[in-house]
């Protein structure tokens, strides 16, 4: 909050403007979902899910107040997001304490190999995608896109109707103008860069559970040097945003299948995908793997009920 008060340069303003209308309200969300449970996700799960769901609040929370009448302002946002912040801290103050111990295991148990090539990979990540992230002036969708989230901010109800692709890529956009007073290159790439750098993290979690280390490795790695992912990740695009809510919504739905977690990871894959379907009607793609892990899941519970008689 000092940081958007007080004269910062851009990319703290930036910074901290994602950090009070994604970041914070997501691990909120998060720890109120999924936290201080017997089947807590580990350390990287809890950063993707944080992430994902940040985007999921921050989507929700803008497409709500842009249908009140007249234009936002930053003392709207920001006591918006503050609230919510608020509201989600009472909840994890309030809510009963687990009956047996938490059990997750943290995905830096120690400091083997294992580890520190994926930190060598996030690493990479962050380069390729953060560096210089405002050397380039919007042009093409990315300068429409933001043209419509100067309409949002002034009041025009019909600017994201007349959007084809889903406010998802606008709305971040709205958040970092209202909270900084301006968008910069700089502010209107940053929620996209740090989307594509979590679904780097979010590849490498669901491949390592599906096929290993090495494997996840691997396939985190052709991610994270795909040359499609890594501009798309530096544009204010929505493919960033369909590619972490795609890979986090199976991620998810796998851990529901795994912890048997009565709906909570239902729950959470539900919002993420629902916030991808915000961004463009290409998230559906996450139906198919999600079909497949309910049938798995079906077939659990079938057998579970066998057993009992």
């Amino acid at each position: 909050e000092l940081l958007l008060q007080l004269p910062a340069s851009d990319g703290l303003q930036s910074l901290a403007a994602l950090g009070l209308a994604a970041v914070l309200p997501g691990a909120r969300l998060a720890e109120v979902l999924l936290g201080n449970r017997v089947d807590t996700p580990s350390l990287g799960e809890r950063l993707v899910y944080s992430v994902g769901l940040g985007y999921g609040v921050l989507v929700l929370t803008l497409l709500g107040l842009s249908y009140l009448p007249g234009g936002l302002t930053f003392v709207q946002v920001a006591l918006t997001f503050h609230t919510l912040i608020l509201l989600l801290l009472v909840l994890i103050g309030v809510r009963p304490q687990p009956v047996t111990p938490v059990s997750a295991s943290p995905p830096f148990q120690s400091w083997q190999w294992a580890n520190l090539a994926l930190l060598a990979l996030l690493a990479g990540a962050a380069f390729l995608r953060f560096t210089n992230l405002g050397y380039s002036e919007l042009h093409g969708d990315e300068a429409a896109a933001a043209l419509r989230a100067v309409d949002v901010l002034q009041g025009w109800e019909r600017a994201l109707f007349v959007h084809k692709k889903g406010p998802g890529d606008i709305l971040p956009a709205v958040a970092l103008y209202a909270l900084t007073g301006r968008l910069t290159e700089f502010a209107a790439h940053l929620p996209f860069a740090l989307a594509s750098w979590t679904g780097v993290l979010a590849t490498y979690l669901l491949a390592r559970h599906w096929f290993g280390h090495v494997a996840g490795w691997w396939a985190a790695a052709m991610v994270m040097a795909d040359g499609y992912l890594m501009a798309v990740g530096r544009m204010l695009q929505y493919q960033s945003l369909i590619f972490l809510l795609v890979v986090s919504t199976v991620l998810a739905l796998q851990h529901a299948v795994d912890r048997r977690a009565n709906g909570r990871y239902f729950l959470v894959a539900a919002l993420l995908l629902a916030t991808g379907l915000l961004a463009h009607y290409e998230a559906v793609i996450a139906v198919v793997p999600a079909f497949w892990l309910l049938i798995c899941y079906w077939q659990q519970q079938i057998g579970e009920r066998r057993e009992k008689c």
